[in-house]
């Protein structure tokens, strides 16, 4: 119909969004993999246009440390007497803690150890939220102890972990377990554009 547009809204738990969030940094980080942790693809993006893929390999980068550490906020804020909650592991975490077996427990282990080792929360804090005087004049260096690696083990733990969660509390609600939700569906987008690139330019 001309000049209408139909507005669907989709109503989902918390749960539900954090994992469909988590699998789409998820996808982002194994784009920027295929895409940046590879030397023949890079070679292949450096003879098409190095600095236009230079630009776009920085622009995934922060956002996907940016996401991350969305994904690994605290539980919320405060503004003016009113409270806001974040998507957070952290918030779902608390809010389910009763859900939490030993083997889900397990896998809050492994996020806690691997968010701990990566220092994203301040790299982003200092250096993609805020300008760092200290660090660009030289007086101070903020960095990370980020690979792909290391994100994929965090990003899977925290699927299974919510992912668990969400399936017992289904399970004591009489409702369907939910065997798969959101995870992946990836299909080697960035190999597929290398092969590309590489046919263009011969």
């Amino acid at each position: 119909m001309d000049g209408f547009q139909l507005l669907t809204v989709i109503f989902m738990t918390d749960l539900e969004a954090y994992l469909i969030e988590l699998s789409r940094v998820q996808k982002n980080v194994n784009l920027y993999d295929e895409l940046y942790c590879n030397e023949d693809a890079k070679a292949a993006l450096e003879n098409a246009s190095r600095n236009v893929f230079n630009v776009l390999g920085r622009a995934l980068n922060t956002e996907i440390l940016v996401s991350v550490a969305a994904l690994f906020d605290g539980e919320g804020y405060r503004v003016r007497g009113n409270e806001y909650s974040y998507l957070s592991q952290r918030y779902l975490v608390k809010k389910y803690e009763h859900q939490i077996d030993a083997e889900l427990l397990e896998y809050r282990k492994t996020t806690s150890r691997i968010w701990q080792s990566l220092n994203i929360k301040a790299y982003r804090d200092f250096l993609i939220a805020h300008n760092d005087l200290a660090h660009y004049i030289g007086k101070q260096t903020t960095s990370h102890s980020v690979s792909t690696d290391l994100l994929l083990d965090l990003l899977n733990a925290s699927y299974s972990l919510m992912h668990g969660i969400l399936n017992k509390k289904l399970a004591s609600e009489g409702g369907y377990q939910k065997h798969y939700l959101g995870q992946y569906g990836y299909e080697d987008s960035g190999g597929y554009l290398i092969e590309k690139l590489k046919n263009i330019i011969g």
